[in-house]
């Protein structure tokens, strides 16, 4: 089983629970006699089971318990000379709630410290001399907390101190963008700053605290505070939380060995790193998954059910995030195209210190932060791991998330916006015309005459249309083939076509329509002879304003348009091709295209041979027409067209309760 619950405890001791090993961080961690560290990820990342585990480790009247604990673990078998030496002081901040009166917080603030302090006196009292917790406890939980302070070091008891969810307070303004000038926020950025955090400061500094950990989603609070080292984009330590490939390929092994075998287990493997995956921290860390993800995945997976994406709170605050984005301010819903790029043009991300200041240091939150930053700690976005200087939205499930925002802007902005969807969805789906996608994402992309559309990869492409079409009964995307059952490395015996509309009225001769959706890259200045080397990131090369190229593709002919080179981008890999003319390109799409409608005209296979892979298409009796569309975007020009017609034995339909994602 999986675990459902962030207690270390629960992980050690049920049965068949099947989790992963992260004990051998806490020895690089006690390289150091004294530390006092900060680790930011986004929620759902185990950052609470880390902390509940360094807690167990540290935790001093768990001595008895150790080889039970931890006896099976890579860190009992390796033991540092700090464990079961300290006393363990944790608070959650997570129970304390700002969206009440202000003396309801201070209540819930005080109620929140003090339940920890008893609990420590309680636990700890031999170490003590056995205080009577009603003569320490005070109303206030400041005082509170200097009382225990103040009897730890007379007995002499050095600390270990974790403060879970220690940004909590102040997270629903930083979502919702009101920030540093909203006066609400200053007043309980001062509130908790001068009851809690100075006096844990204060006590570090004495040395009443030995080692002291908090964790979080945003970098908060930083007043005065010094002494506190942000480990997030740390390389050494930087899986600490989340779950490296070969992690997921273990547990997803291990959890679904009854139920999947062969391509049925790559294909979740594979489904897991485009949804889950992709996520990096640190310049040339390693590439994560997120762990709650992956257990509700496989969770559902082995039951047969889909996830309900409204239960992720780490999506509901992405999704409230970018809702906030308009075409007003620093970062605008123009600047949301670049997120839909392989990688995002122009981020500084080398340095901790650019990203998050560590507390002491001038806080990213001191000043109103940009939409943009606080996707970044939300997981929306994250550094490109060949060029740490870049960045670049992890999978296509934050991809889609962003493209849903741009057509809710651009369906509210734009009158006519809706009339013309339902007119361009009519014709896809009613009068069999997938060419009318042509018109939609014409407008769409010229409705935002953004600089990043100057360049827009086929990630982008598939992501709005997803967004436009996923309502639609028939639409089914990232179709699952299987080319060749032999290939090596197994993940790349899978093939998608980017989406497939099968028959209206199963059983019967109708049409089944696959479209294929690919971009190229312009040249720096496709209709001059200024540069004869492309550059990736045309526009930021350029002294005129990058409308100016974006403006000629629009206006050049179709002519022009057939001559000039391009560079396909391949998103997989963050490379571009060599340059070819379209008449090239068009060639080779059509080939591939072919090879895809070859492999859906062999039907469903169970892996062994060519086929569909993909259980939410149905095959069945019927003789369909298949007919392959390629569609091609060049800058903010939309080019579309019938690439092959096949007549078929079998006929396609959506199958009965099969999800669009």
């Amino acid at each position: 089983m999986l675990p459902d619950s962030t207690s270390f405890l629960d992980l050690v001791t049920t049965p068949g629970l099947i989790a992963v090993d992260k004990t051998d961080f806490v020895e690089i961690l006690d390289s150091e006699p004294r530390y006092w560290y900060r680790f930011l990820r986004p929620y759902r990342w185990g950052k609470s089971t880390f902390l509940n585990m360094l807690a167990d480790y540290y935790d001093k009247s768990q001595v008895n318990s150790f080889e039970d604990r931890f006896g099976q673990l890579y860190i009992g078998k390796n033991p540092t000379p700090c464990h079961n030496t300290l006393l363990v002081l944790l608070f959650d901040l997570s129970t304390i709630s700002v969206s009440c009166s202000d003396e309801e917080m201070e209540r819930q603030f005080n109620s929140t410290i003090n339940q920890s302090l008893t609990r420590f006196l309680i636990q700890n009292a031999r170490f003590l001399d056995n205080p009577d917790p009603a003569s320490v406890i005070k109303d206030d939980g400041s005082a509170s907390l200097k009382s225990v302070l103040e009897l730890a070091m007379w007995a002499k008891q050095p600390l270990f101190v974790g403060v879970d969810n220690y940004d909590n307070p102040l997270h629903s303004y930083i979502v919702s963008g009101h920030l540093a000038p909203h006066e609400n926020y200053q007043k309980l950025v001062l509130f908790f700053q001068s009851r809690f955090f100075d006096l844990v400061e204060k006590a570090y500094h004495h040395g009443m605290i030995q080692k002291c950990w908090f964790t979080g989603v945003f970098p908060v609070f930083s007043g005065e505070t010094t002494g506190i080292t942000s480990l997030t984009q740390s390389i050494p330590l930087g899986n600490i939380c989340g779950f490296t490939s070969d992690e997921v390929e273990v547990i997803t092994t291990s959890y679904l060995a009854r139920t999947h075998t062969g391509n049925y287990l790559h294909q979740v493997l594979w489904t897991l790193e485009n949804e889950s995956g992709g996520h990096t921290f640190s310049p040339w860390g390693s590439h994560l998954f997120n762990p709650g993800r992956v257990n509700a995945h496989l969770k559902a997976v082995r039951s047969g059910g889909v996830i309900p994406p409204d239960e992720d709170k780490g999506i509901c605050d992405i999704q409230e995030t970018l809702n906030g984005i308009t075409a007003e301010g620093d970062f605008t819903v123009d600047y949301l195209f670049t997120l839909l790029r392989a990688r995002l043009i122009g981020a500084s991300a080398s340095q901790d210190e650019t990203l998050e200041p560590c507390l002491g240091e001038e806080s990213v939150f001191s000043l109103p932060p940009d939409s943009y930053r606080i996707l970044q700690y939300l997981g929306a976005v994250g550094l490109d791991w060949f060029e740490p200087h870049y960045m670049q939205a992890p999978n296509t499930l934050v991809r889609r998330l962003v493209a849903q925002r741009i057509r809710d802007f651009v369906m509210a902005s734009y009158v006519g916006f809706t009339k013309k969807l339902k007119d361009v969805n009519h014709r896809v789906f009613n009068g069999e015309d997938p060419l009318a996608l042509v018109d939609l994402l014409k407008d769409l992309l010229q409705a935002r005459a953004a600089f990043s559309a100057f360049d827009v990869p086929e990630g982008a492409l598939m992501a709005f249309v997803h967004t436009f079409l996923t309502h639609e009964d028939r639409y089914i995307p990232d179709l699952c083939l299987i080319n060749d059952p032999t290939y090596s490395p197994s993940s790349l015996r899978f093939r998608t076509v980017d989406f497939i509309l099968p028959a209206r009225n199963p059983p019967s001769a109708s049409v089944a329509s696959l479209v294929m959706v690919t971009s190229v890259s312009l040249d720096p200045c496709p209709f001059e002879d200024t540069y004869s080397e492309p550059s990736p990131w045309p526009f930021f090369d350029l002294e005129e304003p990058p409308k100016m190229t974006w403006q000629a593709v629009l206006e050049a002919s179709d002519e022009q348009l057939l001559q000039t080179p391009y560079h396909a981008y391949d998103d997989r890999t963050s490379q571009f091709s060599y340059s070819s003319p379209l008449p090239t390109i068009k060639e080779k799409l059509t080939i591939v295209l072919e090879s895809h409608m070859k492999e859906i005209k062999a039907g469903s296979t169970d892996g062994s041979q060519p086929g569909i892979f993909d259980a939410r298409i149905h095959c069945g009796e019927g003789c369909d027409r298949l007919d392959g569309y390629v569609l091609l975007c060049i800058g903010a020009r939309v080019l579309m067209w019938k690439a092959a017609s096949q007549e078929t034995r079998l006929a396609f339909w959506k199958s009965p309760g099969a999800a669009t994602n």
